[in-house]
């Protein structure tokens, strides 16, 4: 038998919430439902932004990868299969944003460009998603149609704009949520410059060294020579009234068939014959650079590719011409004329009206 009490407690607990709390309660969470949800939205929504930002970085790390292998970029069809070898990125996270949408990518092969008259080839490409709204904006120097990218070869598209400069291409910007990569190895080229003009400095002072040892040893050759009482001489014309100053002293290399060579050499063996192939000439220069104790890697320009496309080899000339002040070049030093210190080039532009190399 259940006491009055118990009873009543019972019944308390059995009464559930009034419609009064119920409708509170409801309240209560749809004011907190409404603050949240855009909240929560924005937090997606910077999450799928920043992972978009993040994508396209390791993207741009295997475009840089890709053209230091290739020495190129990739097509622009193809570009998602390309770099497949060359960023754990799937092919599909590639071609597609976070969103599922196709990202656009373009590039464009600049071959004009010259870095102190140096012909290189400049690479520009962008990369650009159409952000969390799937609408392109047209942004400075990017054409769009609709809400779409405009095609890679329309006229107000960036890479077919007149002057082509770096300029243009960081100025470019997007608009709106799109996200955009821009990619070019400009700065990179000017590394690969200023790595070229290390090598043929480097080059040149091993050379002028192994001149001066050379013509060292020669001296000390003709002095141990017997000398004829009456005359004074040795016998040996390159020994006899100075004759050493004329001898050239530095390897011996062949210019173009049509510019023959006179001279006395020191060395007669031939390094270098310039009117041959860019492969054979790379491997002629490497054998040079063995001689004067440089790496392999001295032989070549760290700029331009020859028609193999590996590193184009220098130029080296070891009884170039004179430049004449007006253009052109002077007779090339015979046997009984002063001879010039070796020149090393990165172009055989040897009959040029201009600033010729006169190899």
């Amino acid at each position: 038998m259940k006491t009055p009490m118990l009873s009543s407690t019972l019944a308390s607990c059995r009464r559930g919430f009034t419609l009064a709390e119920m409708v509170i309660v409801i309240a209560v969470l749809a004011v907190l439902v409404s603050i949240s949800t855009p909240a929560i939205f924005q937090f997606i929504r910077q999450r799928d932004i920043q992972s978009e930002e993040n994508t396209q970085l390791e993207i741009r790390k295997a475009l840089q990868a890709y053209l230091a292998d290739k020495n190129v970029l990739p097509a622009e069809d193809t570009w998602f299969t390309d770099l497949g070898g060359y960023t754990n990125l799937s092919t599909s996270q590639m071609e597609n944003d976070v969103w599922g949408r196709p990202r656009s990518y373009i590039m464009y092969k600049d071959p004009s460009r010259n870095l102190q008259g140096s012909p290189v080839e400049i690479y520009y490409a962008t990369l650009i998603s159409s952000g969390p709204n799937g609408q392109t904006t047209a942004g400075p120097g990017i054409a769009v149609q609709g809400t779409a990218l405009a095609a890679a070869d329309d006229v107000t598209w960036w890479s077919h704009l007149s002057g082509r400069e770096v300029s243009t291409f960081s100025a470019l910007q997007p608009s709106d949520d799109d996200i955009m990569t821009r990619f070019t190895d400009y700065p990179e080229k000017l590394d690969r410059y200023n790595l070229t003009l290390q090598r043929l400095d480097r080059v040149a002072q091993s050379l002028e060294s192994y001149s001066k040892n050379a013509y060292a040893n020669k001296i000390a050759t003709c002095n141990a020579l017997p000398k004829d009482p009456a005359t004074g001489l040795t016998g040996d014309a390159t020994c006899d009234n100075g004759a050493p100053e004329l001898v050239v002293y530095y390897p011996k290399s062949l210019a173009v068939a049509a510019q023959a060579d006179s001279a006395t050499y020191y060395n007669a063996t031939i390094y270098v014959d310039n009117s041959q192939n860019d492969a054979t000439r790379r491997s002629a220069m490497q054998g040079l650079m063995h001689l004067l104790g440089l790496p392999d890697d001295f032989c070549c320009s760290a700029l331009q590719l020859g028609t193999d496309d590996e590193p184009k080899a220098f130029y080296y000339f070891s009884n170039p011409r004179p430049r004449n002040s007006g253009g052109g070049c002077g007779a090339r030093p015979g046997a009984g004329s002063n001879k010039l210190p070796a020149r090393i080039t990165t172009v055989n532009d040897d009959t040029a009206a201009v600033n010729p190399t006169c190899g």
